[in-house]
């Protein structure tokens, strides 16, 4: 290579080094010169190595199997488990009135989450959906009970959310009953088709603060319902009315049932009463009770005068 061809390939690689790109090439390059003058500035302005992460682990097409699901026994149980700590938690900060409604309220609440997730499945695919919806009371016109914590927190409820004239309206409806009907059995009230006294213009009007036992009740056929309102004594004796053979969910009664359980628990390791009583004669002794969520918390016997026998939440 003669002094020329030197000093026009110099010239090249400063182009080159300075990113201005190379000239045309000349065809008076040798092959291999360029080849080396080209690795040479290739390994100047590479940049340094980089790790690359590892290949992710590749994802098995199999799914993992479901985790198995705890039998109705077992599942109802925990339920009833958490349930009670939950009322323990809220009345171990102390026994107020305030403690009492956080504790009814937080086994509603977790029962309320409970069922709205479980309906998801009640209605899935081609099932009959709930028929229940606002307006509907069909099924408020028969013997309702209550835990006694309930029917405080009923009553705190109405003292505290109600207008005085509703107040008042809603007493003489309580003492009417309590009065004429209190002492018929569930079949005798049935058939005078009486309707609950918190049902107001179709409406529960402590819908809030309702009983477990109602949380629970949800039917797939309003003309079922209808039916058993027109005809106690057949529906009574009637197959459909049964457990898991008619139109009523089985699984809402069960999350309400279990939750109830929970509760009555709590309030029987609080030495707190736990008999099942009727919801007007309850709420009644209740609402006439001054202070009655402290008197209750404290023992005092408000519903001394409606234990019968010794049933219990």
């Amino acid at each position: 290579m003669n002094r020329k061809q030197r000093r026009r390939l110099a010239k090249s690689a400063s182009s080159v080094a300075a990113g201005s790109g190379p000239g045309p090439a000349s065809p008076a390059f040798d092959a291999g010169d360029a080849l080396a003058l080209l690795s040479g500035l290739v390994r100047q302005v590479r940049p340094a190595a980089v790790t690359l992460p590892e290949a992710a682990p590749a994802v098995p097409t199999e799914r993992a199997p479901p985790v198995p699901s705890l039998d109705p026994q077992a599942r109802d149980e925990n339920i009833a488990t958490t349930c009670y700590y939950l009322a323990m938690d809220a009345l171990r900060g102390g026994r107020t009135p305030e403690t009492l409604a956080r504790a009814v309220a937080a086994v509603a609440a977790h029962a309320d989450r409970l069922w709205a997730e479980a309906r998801r499945e009640v209605e899935a695919g081609d099932k009959p959906k709930i028929a229940c919806k606002a307006g509907c009371g069909w099924c408020c016109h028969q013997t309702i009970t209550v835990a006694p914590v309930e029917a405080v927190a009923i009553a705190a409820h109405v003292r505290d959310k109600f207008t005085a004239e509703a107040r008042t309206a809603l007493h003489q409806r309580l003492a009417a009953f309590v009065e004429q009907i209190g002492a018929l059995s569930a079949a005798e009230r049935a058939r005078r088709q009486v309707p609950c006294s918190y049902l107001v213009d179709g409406a529960c009007s402590i819908y809030e603060v309702r009983p477990l036992r109602c949380r629970g009740v949800h039917s797939r056929d309003v003309g079922h319902c209808i039916w058993r309102y027109e005809y106690p004594d057949a529906a009574r004796t009637d197959g459909r009315s049964r457990v898991g053979a008619g139109p009523y969910v089985v699984e809402s009664a069960r999350i309400m049932n279990a939750a109830l359980a929970g509760l009555a628990r709590a309030c029987r390791d609080l030495g707190l009463l736990v008999d099942s009583l009727d919801i007007e004669a309850a709420t009644h002794a209740a609402l006439d009770t001054p202070q009655v969520e402290a008197r209750f918390l404290a023992g005092a016997p408000v519903f001394s005068g409606l234990i019968k026998g010794s049933q219990t939440a």
